[in-house]
């Protein structure tokens, strides 16, 4: 019989690894204050997550990495990525989240203001992925509109 060492952590995080690695956490300033949706990032749709998944995105510390973005009327998406090198829990990202927000605000307000065509914010979001993770700019794309087609409509 030969002893092993096992590491509780490291099966920890291959299993967080395994359960979370199509899910991200979705944001659009349009879905409305503070609203978010799971999306599954190889399907691009939106999803339910189970028990397991939502206890591993709420209770765990994960190293997030967050893909913002303002978008303008001329149809163009500025957008900066926010990679987090301490795990961290999903209720401690906001601070993070908005103070990265206003400085991508910033930028992109100077900007537009130094192109003086008269372009303006429509809008913003972010994705959150809880593991280290490029994105591209289309798939955002995509990612932002799943997000987007899950809005109720209201009635008249």
């Amino acid at each position: 019989m030969t002893n092993r060492n096992h590491s509780l952590q490291k099966r920890r995080d291959k299993m967080m690894g395994i359960l979370l690695r199509t899910i991200s956490i979705v944001h659009h300033s349009a879905l409305g204050n503070g609203e978010v949706r799971t999306v599954d990032m190889k399907r691009e749709q939106v999803t339910v997550l189970d028990l397991y998944q939502a206890g591993a995105i709420a209770n765990w510390a994960h190293h997030w990495c967050i893909f913002m973005a303002v978008m303008t009327d001329d149809k163009r998406m500025h957008h900066t990525t926010v990679t987090l090198s301490a795990p961290m829990v999903q209720a401690d990202l906001v601070p993070t989240l908005e103070e990265e927000h206003q400085r991508l605000m910033a930028r992109v307000k100077i900007e537009i203001g130094l192109e003086g065509k008269g372009v303006q914010v429509h809008s913003f979001g972010w994705i959150a992925m809880p593991r280290q993770q490029d994105i591209e700019d289309e798939k955002a794309e995509r990612l932002f509109a799943a997000a987007l087609r899950t809005m109720r409509r209201e009635k008249p």
